[in-house]
């Protein structure tokens, strides 16, 4: 009877640790692309007053 439940997809622990994966995954790379647009935005306010500056 074992592989008879195993016919009806995923079971609620794997959607949940697929779930958990992902949204670390997703956390992970949104703090990456955050903080590469902080360092962006820095330098190009750097680069502003530098202009002026000149």
């Amino acid at each position: 009877m074992k592989g008879l439940s195993n016919n009806r997809g995923f079971t609620l622990v794997e959607v949940l640790v697929v779930m958990a994966i992902s949204t670390i995954l997703l956390g992970v790379l949104i703090g990456i692309i955050v903080s590469g647009n902080k360092q962006y935005t820095r330098i190009k306010k750097e680069d502003e007053t530098f202009s002026e500056l000149q």
